[in-house]
């Protein structure tokens, strides 16, 4: 197998305020913090100053914190990560690709992500330059002249249920 690269997809939707829908967050409020916080811990081991770690209602905490052990374990050299901002609701220290995009709406909306088809086209657009298709790859890698393996993952509390509404 060949290079292979993380690529994780990150928002918000205003979903996750209806209370019992998500258990990305401790509770509605903090959810929205939760896909931030995710791409810092996956980035940097660890929240910024003045996030909260996410942990679900029942006190488990984000899967987010497998993804940095995994890449820890690995050497973050050998899974390197791309972020994509696809409409976070809160600020982060991670570094993003900013997708243009605004937070998804209510799933109780007749619309709840207008844009969609946009956000995934701009999105889809990256994939050649996030897998180096056409650049060289390391030559004592396995990857010989082929881009790299993309592993699509997301942080989107609330995401699942927004698009299937």
């Amino acid at each position: 197998m060949g290079e292979v690269r993380l690529v994780v997809v990150a928002g918000t939707t205003e979903t996750v305020a209806i209370d019992g829908i998500s258990a990305a967050g401790a509770d509605p409020e903090l959810r929205v913090h939760t896909p931030s916080a995710d791409l810092e811990i996956v980035e940097a081991g660890r929240p910024a100053p003045g996030s909260p770690v996410p942990v679900s209602p029942s006190g488990c905490p984000t899967p987010a914190v497998v993804t940095r052990a995994v890449r820890e374990l690995l050497g973050p050299e050998s899974l390197p990560v791309e972020f994509l901002d696809a409409g976070l609701g809160a600020p982060t220290a991670a570094t993003v690709r900013d997708l243009g995009a605004s937070t998804g709406g209510d799933l109780r909306d007749p619309e709840p992500v207008p844009e969609a088809a946009a956000v995934f086209e701009r999105a889809r657009s990256l994939a050649p330059e996030l897998a180096g298709f056409g650049d060289k790859v390391d030559p004592g890698s396995d990857g010989g002249d082929e881009p790299a393996e993309l592993l699509v993952a997301e942080t989107i509390p609330g995401g699942t249920t927004t698009a299937l509404g």
